[in-house]
């Protein structure tokens, strides 16, 4: 277990010393997140890497970002985008478990695709809903958090040296 989280904090220290400008950093993370809403399991991390090379944003919060959407929270957040998508185009939809069910069945057979109009619809129009409020949100809170970042070292930074003087 030591090595565990050992290795996280490994990760994380080395995510947080990312060597990239705020703007790329930040962008990488918004796609990410956009990319974590597709209801594609499986191949969200690997569409996440291509578009970040394609628009040439820092690759690492690209992919990181891409996996908010795991197993442990695909279902609720597929659920709420579900939800959303329901409000959209005006349909009636399943309960929770239905869904569950639902979306186990796709994982096991030919996609979410195979399970029809009035599932999928919904569920796109949801996911695309949430990407398009998500993202931004994703971009500007990264960017303000890296501006603040660099202001409080920089001012331990001039602290140090205001100290040594």
């Amino acid at each position: 277990m030591r090595t565990i989280s050992r290795s996280l904090r490994y990760f994380f220290a080395r995510l947080l010393r990312i060597r990239d400008t705020p703007e790329s950093v930040a962008s990488g993370f918004a796609i990410g997140i956009a990319v974590g809403c597709i209801p594609f399991f499986g191949i969200q991390t690997v569409i996440a890497l291509f578009l970040a090379l394609v628009f040439r944003v820092n690759k690492v919060s690209c992919v990181l970002a891409s996996v908010w959407t795991n197993p442990v929270t695909a279902f609720p957040v597929y659920y709420t985008c579900y939800r959303f998508g329901l409000l959209i185009t005006g349909r009636d939809g399943v309960g929770f478990e239905q869904f569950s069910a639902v979306l186990n069945k796709a994982e096991a057979s030919n996609g979410l695709v195979a399970l029809g109009a009035g599932f999928f619809i919904p569920l796109a129009w949801g996911c695309l809903f949430a990407a398009l409020i998500l993202s931004p949100l994703a971009y500007y809170s990264v960017l303000w958090w890296l501006a603040k970042r660099s202001r409080m070292k920089k001012a331990k930074a001039l602290q140090n040296i205001r100290d040594k003087i």
